[in-house]
């Protein structure tokens, strides 16, 4: 039996996948811990993990992509938040280490620093990426766009040209922080962002390769293991299975990102011919209240998040 730490950026979306993982790791007989989000730390103990918040320094920084101009924006604001965190998470992580007293750590990709105490420390680890990984190959597109993979000289001569580009605003809000928290722990600088990807010894990416593109250059330490699907405990709401008729889920991210606009626009046009259930984690439903039709809201306040609504029309 080992010791396993487990230490997570603050976010719901990355903290459900790996609990699927802490759950079986326990079940198989190993002592798991997880540092994560103060609001979750009375549910992962409910499952009979030992759980502890992340330093506040770290939760008091909320990612700000949702106010960028365009995708380039929203990559930069988002790694900027990463590295802004990342001495703090070090710091958190380290002070884990020394109270834990883990034999083995789990780490989220969101967490620099975190991930750089983890590798100078000596100790098995391994990373997690609930997300598709940005990790640079001969055998895709660039990372953001959203192209499809290119064949033949000129499709290579495009991507050429487009990874500097691409990747350039990237590299500048990440490496000159990130190797300050390596220098801090004696660890040689990363030449790329990329590079952090190839760093821990297993990285789990919590997909499948129906969903990813063939990479033949990618290290053996990457393993895809699926998508780990686990959700809180909750109760349905009666309405549910008195709905007849067409069903649309609609739902939007876990963390704030100014998304209720898909809900809106869902309402809007699905309405008269379905019934369309939103869900809304990081929103507020009463935003929807007086939306024309009058949807009628019910939810769960236990963990916040658990917001539902319902509009038939």
């Amino acid at each position: 039996m080992a010791r396993i730490l487990a230490y997570t950026s603050p976010a719901r979306g990355h903290l459900y996948p790996l609990t699927g993982i802490l759950l079986e790791l326990a079940r198989r007989g190993h002592d798991v811990a997880v540092r994560t989000l103060a609001s979750e730390v009375p549910l992962m103990r409910s499952l009979g993990l030992e759980a502890s918040p992340v330093a506040p320094a770290v939760e008091g920084m909320p990612l700000d992509d949702w106010r960028a101009r365009n995708p380039r924006d929203g990559l930069v604001r988002s790694v900027s938040t990463f590295a802004a965190r990342a001495p703090h998470d070090a710091a958190d992580l380290r002070a884990a280490l020394d109270a834990e007293r883990p034999d083995a750590v789990v780490v989220d990709v969101n967490s620099w620093g975190a991930a750089a105490v983890a590798e100078a420390a000596g100790l098995p680890w391994a990373m997690f990426s609930p997300y598709p990984l940005p990790l640079p190959s001969r055998d895709a597109p660039p990372f953001g766009p959203g192209l499809p993979p290119a064949t033949g000289p000129l499709g290579r001569l495009r991507d050429a040209l487009l990874r500097p580009l691409v990747g350039g605003a990237h590299e500048k809000a990440i490496l000159p922080r990130l190797n300050a928290v390596r220098a801090d722990l004696g660890l040689p600088a990363v030449r790329s962002a990329g590079e952090i990807f190839r760093r821990p010894p297993l990285l789990l990416s919590l997909t499948g390769e129906p969903f990813e593109y063939p990479r033949s250059d990618w290290p053996e330490s990457i393993v895809m293991v699926g998508p780990c699907d686990w959700e809180p405990p909750s109760v349905s709401p009666p309405w549910l299975e008195d709905l007849e008729g067409p069903v649309v889920l609609v739902t939007t991210s876990s963390e704030f990102q100014d998304d209720g606009r898909l809900v809106r626009v869902a309402l809007e046009g699905l309405a008269g011919d379905f019934t369309v259930v939103a869900t809304v984690p990081s929103g507020d439903p009463t935003d929807y209240v007086a939306h024309p039709g009058g949807p009628g809201w019910s939810g769960s306040s236990r963990t916040r998040c658990s917001w539902t609504g319902r509009s038939s029309r």
